[in-house]
């Protein structure tokens, strides 16, 4: 059985407001902050997380 990895995405937009939003709609679904909010691109960005908890072998 492979090892699970944690899914991992870059949430993104426009204004720091807006992003917040985005990181606030997505915690509610299950998904983790891993780091601060940086610039990208034109605008600023997140990593998030999730993990649904699977047993690693």
């Amino acid at each position: 059985m492979k090892n699970h990895r944690p899914l991992k995405k870059l949430v993104y937009s426009l204004t720091e407001s807006k992003l917040k939003s985005l990181i606030a709609k997505h915690e509610d679904r299950g998904w983790k902050a891993a780091s601060d909010i940086k610039p990208h691109g034109y605008g600023v960005g997140c990593l998030m997380i999730f993990d649904n908890g699977r047993a690693t072998n």
